[in-house]
């Protein structure tokens, strides 16, 4: 059960840079047992438009990347990589992350009973500027995402609007061809 009880800080806040997927499962256990840790994320956005801290992420993953390997990280891209802002001890931080590891050994079993539960699947798409996103909720194992950011945003309200599920959208795309004209 993860509690962080023995959390470690230090004495000033420290930017560290972990894959997106990793670092947003560990904020939201993060968030909801201990809601008094102060940080800041640098989302993929954001650090998309701003150089200096996307020159930091590249510098910070070239001499960190190793702790990833041998994990379901161990191949992630930079331009993946989300920047953490926080005092938690770096050192405690990458030893309670093995908890969090995607299918890894240890791999806590309340992490992977939320992941079963609670995660599901999206398609992101980025707006032409890159200041904001679209999150339509379907697997993209299944499908892709090929329509333009405003197309993508009218699907992500139109299945809000409509309680669409992924199995409605398949009902409608197995039923429904689009005639060549």
């Amino acid at each position: 059960m993860i509690d962080f009880k023995d959390i470690r800080f230090t004495d000033k806040e420290e930017l560290i840079f972990l894959p997106a997927a990793l670092l947003n499962d560990f904020l939201y256990f993060l968030d909801c047992k201990r809601p008094d840790v102060k940080h800041k994320t640098f989302m993929l956005f954001k650090i998309k438009r701003n150089e200096k801290i996307k020159t930091a992420r590249k510098e910070y993953v070239m001499q960190h990347q190793y702790i990833f390997d041998g994990t379901a990280y161990a191949d992630c891209p930079v331009d993946k990589y989300m920047g953490l802002l926080s005092n938690i001890d770096p050192d405690w931080l990458y030893t309670e992350l093995r908890k969090f590891y995607y299918g890894g050994p240890e791999e806590d079993p309340e992490v992977k009973n939320w992941r079963y539960e609670s995660v599901k699947p999206i398609i992101v798409t980025e707006s032409p500027k890159g200041d904001n996103v679209s999150i339509v909720r379907l697997d993209p194992k299944r499908f892709k995402g090929i329509g333009s950011y405003r197309e993508m945003t009218e699907l992500e309200g139109l299945m809000e609007d409509k309680h669409l599920s992924q199995r409605d959208i398949d009902v409608i795309l197995s039923a429904l061809k689009i005639k060549s004209e």
